[in-house]
């Protein structure tokens, strides 16, 4: 039988993803969930640049649920926007009749697959001789004018025009690219969370942290193990040190970052590609509230250029914390703890 689970109305998706991350949106407000909208975009980039036809679907995939996220947060029904936008408005095409039936055979789009075909057809002429990266331009453009109308408090309507618009670009960059958008974002999403696999999403949860470090922050990690458990009553998870890196433990790297809910970072100023590896996988499963990354001597001048390289980047998407020394670093690592804790308290009623 064929798998038509994902061929659903942009109102149902948007309830799927509410049902999913409801709660733990409630611990963001509408400005942060646009920030963390305009993160996934600029995460389609690297991909489209380099015409990277495997990684794009996955990274697009990640869009529509931020979208929803933000439109509920709003106070926006997505699909009433959409029709409001590309059915009435219809910007660009003045008075032509858009002819339905000959497009998808029904009055009206039905599924998110339907809007799809819909936009497809009716900017093809617009669309047909446009760039990739233009394409993205305009959906950052618009997911940058839905946010200032969110930070200034304009009217909903106005919020609900430009997320019109971070969908459709988002889907004429899929269609340019021959992605079916529902499906993709289907297979990533498939009722649950992809992190966690549960609904509703259970990634806010704080019982067990894998703890990361390099050579020269050793010490430092088992003072941080020692602490947690026996004040934070905390359990923690960590490899052991390895003189080369060994593809072998990638396996298992990913299995134990997949049993932990939070992670803590502790680097100095020696580069481990092992480190990097962990690190790379925290930033990709776990929410950003419960990874804690801590930098040691941080404007310290004789640190590995590759560690370097990779403060640096880590610095333009999350927030780095710096120490001196080990009980510096116990008391903010103990403090941010506690204050999350105290977060998902209340999250949980």
């Amino acid at each position: 039988m064929i798998d038509l689970a994902y061929q659903r109305s942009l109102n149902k998706v948007q309830r799927m993803v509410k049902e999913i991350y409801g709660q733990r949106n409630l611990s963001y407000t509408t400005d942060q969930l646009a920030a963390r909208l305009v993160e996934e975009i600029a995460e389609l980039v690297e991909p489209i640049n380099a015409y990277n036809v495997e990684a794009i679907p996955k990274k697009i995939a990640d869009i529509l649920p931020w979208a929803c996220s933000v439109a509920t947060s709003a106070g926006v029904n997505l699909e009433e926007a959409m029709r409001a936008k590309y059915l009435v408005k219809r910007p660009g095409k003045g008075a032509s009749r858009l002819d339905l039936y000959g497009i998808i055979g029904k009055e009206s789009p039905e599924s998110f697959e339907d809007w799809q075909t819909v936009l497809k057809e009716d900017y093809k002429s617009e669309n047909i001789n446009l760039y990739p990266i233009f394409m993205l331009a305009k959906l950052v453009e618009d997911v940058g004018t839905a946010s200032r109308t969110i930070k200034k408090g304009l009217p909903k309507e106005e919020t609900a025009d430009k997320l019109a618009g971070v969908l459709a670009w988002t889907l004429a960059i899929a269609s340019k690219f021959r992605i079916d958008l529902a499906r993709a974002t289907w297979d990533k999403y498939p009722g649950i969370c992809w992190r966690c696999t549960n609904k509703p999403c259970t990634c806010f949860s704080l019982t067990k942290a894998f703890v990361s470090y390099t050579s020269d922050t050793e010490p430092d990690k088992d003072e941080v193990v020692s602490s947690l458990s026996r004040e934070m009553l905390l359990n923690t998870m960590h490899f052991g040190l390895l003189q080369e890196f060994q593809k072998e433990r990638m396996a298992e790297v990913l299995v134990a970052v997949a049993e932990c809910d939070s992670g803590i970072v502790l680097l100095h100023k020696k580069f481990s590609p092992n480190v990097y590896v962990e690190v790379i996988e925290m930033l990709s499963r776990y929410d950003s509230k419960n990874l804690w990354i801590f930098v040691k001597e941080k404007d310290a001048n004789d640190r590995d250029e590759l560690l370097n390289s990779l403060i640096d980047e880590m610095t333009h998407h999350r927030h780095l914390e710096s120490y001196e020394t080990t009980d510096e670093l116990l008391t903010k690592l103990k403090h941010l703890i506690r204050a999350r804790r105290d977060e998902l308290k209340q999250l949980r009623g």
